[in-house]
Order: structure tokens, then C-alpha cells, then sequence
């Protein structure tokens, strides 16, 4: 599995931590790469450690583009367990390289993530977090990448996304331009 963000209590590594653990007890062979840095960065580590999940665990650092590129290559799924984003680009840029995801439910992920490659988790509970990665890889693994890309097709391309600003401040100046 691959996460990204930082190592801060909204993302919640730590919880993240106890469904790695909670994995492996389950008898998956688990292991969970995080990119990112923040203030929970030793408590995550010392929390790894003492679940026994330690050598499971990478925390990766910050890393470039090309390094989220090839920890999603490495990856068969991308977990986000966040409290709470605005949008979760990460997320949206693991199903574009076609990888399914399970993530919290609070944000707006629930605008992308269609229930074919991935799933919303509307509490911060370890079980509940590994039920749905379990029952989420077992949906998707006779996927291809390019299906599991395809569910967000081009909607958050670059694009895509510089039309709908465009679209939107075309409105706005006439709109401002008849209200004068």
C-alpha cells in the first residue's frame, strides 16, 4: 500500500499504522510506504514498532513527482485514512495511475471515487479501515490499471480543470458586467 501527506493528525498515520498491523494478523503479507513528513513522524515510527509492524513500514519523506509515479507503480492500492481534505488530489492522482483506493469519507473524494475501484470510510476505525482495503483489493484485482484509470477518465486533467476556471470567470464577468 501507498500513503501520502503529511505525518500530521488529520492524515492519521497512527491509525494507519494499526490497520498495517491488523493486516498482517490477519495473515496479509502488508506493508504500507508513506510520502510525506510532519510532527507525528517519530510517534508513527515508535508506534510501528511496538505493534511489531516496524519492517513493514517506510516512511519515505517528502518526495517529487516522479517519486509518487514509481511508489504508486510499487503499490497495488493507495490508503488515505485523512480525517478530513478538501479534495485529496493524492487520491485522485492514484486512480488516474490506476491504482484503487480506500480512504476517509470526509471531503470531497466522494466526487471521484466510484464504488468499482475504491471505498469511502466514514469512521476512523482500524477494523473498519482493514475490512475495506481487504474487501477493495479482493473487488479489484482482475482489474487493469487503465479500467480503474478510466473511472475518472480526463474530468481532473490539467485541461480539463483550466476550462472549468475558464468557464467560471467567463460567468463571473458577465455577471459582474450586468449587474453594472
Amino acid at each position: 500500500m501507498v500513503s501520502t501527506g503529511g505525518l500530521i493528525p488529520r492524515k492519521d498515520p497512527l491509525l494507519a499504522v494499526e490497520v498495517l498491523a491488523q493486516l498482517v494478523e490477519r495473515g496479509v503479507d502488508a506493508h504500507l510506504e508513506w510520502l510525506g513528513e510532519g510532527p507525528l513522524r517519530e510517534e508513527t515510527l515508535g508506534r510501528a514498532a511496538e505493534l511489531g509492524v516496524g519492517e513493514r513500514l517506510t516512511l519515505a519523506g517528502t518526495v517529487d513527482g516522479s517519486g509518487v509515479s514509481a511508489a504508486l507503480a510499487r503499490a497495488d492500492l493507495f490508503f488515505g485514512p485523512t480525517r478530513a481534505d478538501n479534495f485529496f488530489v493524492s487520491a485522485a492522482e492514484a486512480i488516474v495511475a490506476g491504482r484503487p483506493v480506500v480512504l476517509g469519507s470526509t471531503g470531497g473524494q466522494g466526487e471521484y471515487v466510484q464504488p468499482q475501484v475504491g471505498t469511502l470510510v466514514d469512521v476512523q476505525d482500524a477494523t473498519a479501515y482493514a475490512d475495506a482495503i481487504l474487501e477493495v483489493d479482493a473487488r479489484t484485482r482482475l482489474l487493469s490499471a487503465q479500467a480503474i484509470a478510466d473511472t475518472i477518465g480526463d474530468r481532473f486533467s490539467t485541461a480539463s480543470v483550466g476550462r472549468g476556471y475558464a468557464t467560471q470567470y467567463e460567468l463571473e464577468r458577465h455577471r459582474t458586467a450586468d449587474a453594472r
